[in-house]
């Protein structure tokens, strides 16, 4: 699918408010400030797809490639493109991630952040998501709650609920 909404997400980083980058390289963030504040309203569906691939970097944790479709109430389908990441190398942390919903309209970038955990914990199953980014009818899209990931490793495949 090709809309000038897609540039919003790249492969393992995207812009942020502020200009920043979100990198599932780094250390982990803070969790964004509309996190903080709550609020949005919820995108209720589901979908999945595959893991395209999972790359091992102790220090910062494993990231896996996500791709596949998503079905929402209201909005329709939408192809779901993006990345988390486990926690790494550190006495705590949380697993991140960011993924973007694109439909013939526009594209959605959600921010995701998982709870506090040990490090070289596996990916939690409940990441909190805040939609961070949007273009079209849904550039002004303010959206939070959860989401619910199954990974299945043996396979390569992956289901998510958003609640």
């Amino acid at each position: 699918m090709s809309h000038r909404g897609a540039k919003l997400m790249t492969k393992h980083a995207g812009s942020r408010a502020a200009g920043a980058r979100l990198d599932p390289h780094a250390a982990t963030p803070a969790p964004p400030a509309r996190e903080r504040a709550g609020g949005g309203r919820h995108l209720n569906g589901q979908g999945g797809g595959t893991d395209t691939g999972t790359h091992a970097l102790p220090d910062v944790g494993t990231v896996f490639d996500l791709s596949g479709t998503v079905a929402l109430a209201g909005m329709g389908s939408f192809e779901l493109t993006g990345w988390v990441r486990g926690v790494g190398f550190a006495a705590r942390g949380r697993a991140i991630g960011r993924v973007a919903l694109a439909d013939t309209h526009g594209t959605i970038a959600l921010d995701l952040l998982g709870p506090l955990q040990p490090g070289f914990s596996p990916l939690p199953a409940v990441f909190t998501y805040t939609a961070s980014e949007g273009t079209g009818p849904y550039r002004r899209l303010a959206a939070a709650g959860t989401a619910h990931f199954a990974f299945s490793p043996e396979t390569g495949a992956f289901s998510v609920q958003f609640a």
